[in-house]
């Protein structure tokens, strides 16, 4: 039976995002709402989005364990270091202050961090990082594009790493850290259309244009045409559209 024009956009629209894998031998639990200081509704920060597993205290004492794509960090209104990110339980921004982090974990090792302060230098080490952060914009876009579906090929991944050496022919890039800065960039759906509108602005590190480029090469490099990188796409060409 041949699918017709409208239940192709409904399937299309109805796709879920890119699930993030969890630590060995660890589980999510947050149980009931989560406290107001952790609520974050400021703008999205314009970090590397960046995969962690948290255990959280919040004010009230309440024990959380959660996956979150950190993607700033800031001083918050308790005057403390505060960490923002996507949580993938609650589907939403959260921010987590950095002094009530009681674990942070790598969601791929399961390797714990010695500090909330480790985890912030672990993203800050050499030049291969810093040329990471030089095109983090498209980096975003493209991970998110190459994660949509669920999966994450070895033709994906070179379609990903071939923009990053593209946007930073200068740079001394290490492949091993590249790699493993690759592993743990796993953005949400928000803050892929964040990095793509400030490129449409012209406020990253290229142009729309050679950022759709790279999406269609990406979207062909496994020989399957998802539906959920088709309309990813389709709202990247909205985004330039909007912009021109």
């Amino acid at each position: 039976m041949v699918a017709s024009a409208n239940e192709l956009i409904e399937l299309i629209l109805s796709v879920e995002g890119p699930a993030a894998p969890l630590p060995p031998g660890r589980f999510e639990t947050a149980q009931g709402p989560d406290s107001l200081d952790m609520i974050h509704t400021g703008e999205l920060s314009d970090l590397v989005p960046f995969l962690v597993f948290l255990r959280y205290e919040d004010t009230a004492g309440s024990i959380s364990e959660r996956q979150v794509t950190l993607h700033g960090l800031y001083t918050g209104p308790s005057g403390h270091p505060t960490l923002v990110g996507y949580c993938h339980v609650r589907q939403a921004q959260r921010q987590f202050r950095m002094d009530r982090i009681r674990e942070s974990i790598d969601c791929v090792t399961g390797e714990t961090y010695e500090s909330p302060a480790a985890l912030i230098d672990a993203l800050d080490r050499d030049e291969t990082d810093a040329a990471v952060k030089r095109c983090r914009h498209g980096l975003t876009v493209l991970s998110y594009l190459a994660r949509c579906d669920g999966r994450y090929c070895v033709q994906e991944r070179d379609v990903v790493l071939s923009y990053v050496r593209q946007i930073t022919d200068d740079a001394v890039i290490e492949e091993h850290r590249l790699n493993w800065l690759l592993d743990r960039i796993c953005p949400d759906v928000d803050i892929a259309v964040h990095s793509a509108k400030m490129l449409a602005q012209g406020k990253g590190e290229t142009n729309m244009r050679t950022l759709l480029g790279f999406a269609g090469r990406l979207i062909d490099a496994d020989g399957i045409r998802a539906p959920e990188e088709l309309s990813f796409a389709q709202r990247l060409h909205g985004i330039q559209d909007r912009y021109l």
